[in-house]
């Protein structure tokens, strides 16, 4: 793509911040790395063909996909409700073997609390799945997802049609204890 770093916002973000070794296993099911180019926070409209290039290069069913078992998305920062200066909280992650350094590669992780106050506003069942799973295994709590909200509110981006009212509740989350 002729750049770096590049922005993971999904669920695999949080892979920046833990090894799977600490984690639930609900937290690293996701088959999917969605992946912003840095440029698409500055530039949005200049990143099409960077998108693009990664969904055919390595997207989902791409020969990437088959070999490695998993793959990457581009995604627009567009599509992603997150708490207001979350880019000021990006985890910084490079490769433990040197290949970071080698290749001049970041990645910017979104940090744990912004990626679950972002799965909560999602909604999906499997979202409420990922974060349930980090807050019982007391890797986020309630009270830190609420911190950046009541702090900063939400970035609601321009393409998003509903509840971005400051009148409008969140999704009802799901119960941490079956």
């Amino acid at each position: 793509m002729d750049e770096s770093p590049v922005v993971v916002l999904g669920s695999q973000s949080i892979l920046g911040s833990y090894d799977t070794a600490e984690l639930p296993e609900a937290a690293f099911q996701s088959r999917e790395v969605d992946i912003l180019p840095l440029s698409g926070i500055t530039n949005p409209p200049a990143v099409e063909e960077k998108l693009l290039m990664l969904d055919a290069r390595l997207g989902e069913n791409s020969p990437f996909h088959e070999h490695h078992g998993f793959y990457v998305e581009g995604i627009h920062k567009d599509v992603v409700v997150l708490p207001k200066h979350w880019d000021s909280r990006l985890v910084h992650f490079t490769v433990a073997d040197g290949s970071s350094e080698l290749y001049g590669r970041t990645g910017l992780c979104l940090d744990p609390v912004d990626l679950c106050v972002s799965k909560c506003i999602a909604g999906r069942p499997t979202d409420h799945e990922f974060v349930a799973a980090l807050v019982q295994d007391d890797i986020v709590t309630v009270p830190e997802t609420l911190e950046p909200i009541d702090k900063y509110g939400i970035e609601w981006p321009p393409t998003y049609d509903s509840g971005n009212d400051a009148g409008t509740p969140f999704p009802d989350p799901p119960p941490l204890h079956s």
